[in-house]
């Protein structure tokens, strides 16, 4: 009998425990990387992180914002002549469906056109003129929910913005914030939006009069105490996660019941800490949750956490920071963005993966594999084979012998991205690496130790941008034709000189020339995305400005 119930006790109770001991493992899982100032972040203080649809990781900070290639930053700012920002402590960012970056600082708002990754003018959203006080107020939240709509969090009032296809602004509601019960939190449950207004939860309502009305979200959510502050907010199927400055609840719909989960930073199964920052759901469903002291990760089984802080004298093995201001999760990685640390990024370990192309196999790194954008073949027989993030790589399909090429910061023979958009051989034997946002690289393989010469927009004149999308050579006209986010860029080998070839005025701006061609009776056909081109390259041989050309659908 007694040997019965010692096994029931270990099925019971050591159950359990294994359970919480796999859990205990999860950050061992993941290789850590430390993004900070020396790598070119404006500044280590970090307030908002998250990918557009290009592939980029923004950063916000309380000294302007980022871009990220996964290799060096652009910087937007006060300060910044061409990437220029109202404000430079940034709060917050999100990507609407026209692709555009919305961009609330203590400022206001501003707009980054994520193609070209310029500034956009107010005056895109439309001729509303109520919005101006919107654009010009201490912004603190923006989110897009799946109805297109745009909700915008200031530092006095609640705004949802109604976008047409166009990204004009049809409609908009705004709530007034109550004093010392401002708006701190907002997320999309089903049915709607909520939102954390003082120390309780409401549904937001559209009401009559561009008024947004709220209502309590259930009975069974009552403050946890008279100084209880609702810091973030979390859907995840049935729940509802509600962050504070007392820790963390959850909100089960169904049975419209509240549970506590408590903190201690030496018992197994509990939070690290009270304050809870930020909460985000990996692609696997695990929610992880961040706190000034530390970085937890919520185990459905056992109903528990388990939690990692920062170990003196092994930051390379994990966290730098324990303050951890703000989450963003991209599949399964894991960016964290600290207060004093800069972004701490989990990403899960790899064996050394073999990529195949065709039959043969070749080794591209031992990190994640990179997309390939590009493949093209040298007189040799050798591969060109551009990827997105990871460079561009040089395979001979005999010995499978592999040579990688990659940018390097300050070097002015390396290519200018790792992002690299597409590969081109020309009759001369160059090859031309063109990428999206730094311009073209370009090695001459008629010598065996040649270097990149590099082709970027303020360091070539003629080069008006950077974001190159297409090429193809023209024979007619002995250069090639790059095709950019706003035109054509044509390169004259003889002159070695870049120049801008326009269509008429009304033409003469595209969002994307997206692929070129040029055809056995010396036409180049251009495909925009305004419709195809197609252009008589004789015509251009005669002034190298101008062409005749016919348009079609």
């Amino acid at each position: 009998m007694r040997l019965l119930l010692l096994t029931l006790c270990i099925i019971l109770f050591g159950g359990n425990t294994l359970r919480l001991e796999a859990k205990k493992y999860f950050f061992s899982n993941y290789n850590f990387c430390h993004i900070t100032e020396e790598a070119g972040l404006p500044n280590n203080s970090v307030t908002a992180v998250m990918k557009d649809s290009f592939g980029y990781i923004w950063v916000a900070t309380q000294d302007g914002l980022a871009r990220y290639d996964g290799y060096r930053f652009l910087s937007y700012g006060v300060k910044e002549p061409l990437y220029r920002l109202k404000g430079n402590y940034v709060y917050t960012l999100c990507e609407d469906r026209q692709k555009r970056l919305w961009v609330g600082s203590d400022a206001g708002l501003d707009l980054i056109d994520l193609q070209t990754g310029l500034s956009l003018p107010a005056s895109d959203l439309g001729a509303v003129s109520e919005l101006s006080s919107l654009f010009n107020s201490f912004v603190r939240s923006v989110v897009q929910t799946t109805d297109g709509n745009i909700w915008v969090v200031t530092d006095k009032m609640l705004w949802c913005l109604e976008l047409d296809s166009s990204g004009v602004v049809t409609a908009f509601y705004r709530m007034q914030a109550e004093a010392d019960e401002s708006v701190s939190a907002i997320a999309e449950i089903e049915g709607g939006l909520c939102a954390g207004v003082g120390n309780c939860i409401y549904r937001i309502m559209k009401e009559e009069g561009s008024r947004l009305r709220k209502q309590p979200l259930s009975d069974a959510i009552v403050p946890f105490s008279d100084d209880w502050r609702i810091s973030c907010l979390q859907a995840d199927g049935d729940f509802l996660w509600i962050g504070s400055n007392r820790g963390l609840f959850r909100y089960y719909r169904q049975t419209k019941t509240m549970k506590r989960y408590r903190y201690s930073s030496h018992r197994e199964g509990m939070l690290s800490q009270a304050y809870i920052t930020d909460m985000k759901l990996t692609s696997d469903g695990s929610l992880v949750v961040s706190t000034f002291n530390g970085l937890n990760v919520y185990d459905r089984e056992s109903d528990t956490f388990s939690f990692i802080r920062r170990v003196e004298d092994s930051e390379e093995r994990g966290l730098n920071s324990n303050i951890i201001v703000c989450l963003f999760t991209d599949g399964q990685d894991i960016w964290a963005g600290t207060q004093d640390g800069g972004v701490n990024l989990l990403y899960l370990s790899r064996r050394l993966e073999v990529a195949r192309l065709g039959d043969i196999p070749w080794k591209l790194s031992a990190g994640r594999t990179p997309q390939i954008s590009a493949v093209t073949e040298d007189k040799k027989g050798n591969l060109w084979i551009g990827t997105i993030e990871g460079g561009l790589y040089q395979m001979n399909p005999e010995t499978e012998a592999v040579q990688h090429y990659a940018f390097t910061p300050h070097s002015s023979t390396s290519i200018l991205s790792n992002n690299v958009n597409g590969i081109l051989i020309d009759s001369d034997n160059h090859l031309w690496v063109y990428t999206w946002g730094a311009g073209i690289s370009e090695l001459d393989l008629n010598k065996p130790h040649s270097v990149f010469r590099q082709h970027s927009n303020g360091e070539v004149p003629g080069l008006e941008d950077d974001f190159i999308m297409s090429a193809v050579e023209d024979s007619v006209n002995r250069g090639i034709w790059f095709g950019t986010t706003h035109g054509l860029l044509f390169y004259d080998k003889k002159q070695e000189l870049f120049s801008r070839v326009d269509f008429d005025s009304s033409v003469s701006e595209f969002e994307s020339v997206g692929s070129l061609c040029v055809d056995r009776k010396g036409r180049l056909w251009v495909g925009t995305s305004e419709g195809v081109f197609i252009v008589d390259l004789f015509s251009f041989a005669r002034s190298r400005r101008h062409f005749n050309y016919i348009f079609t659908l």
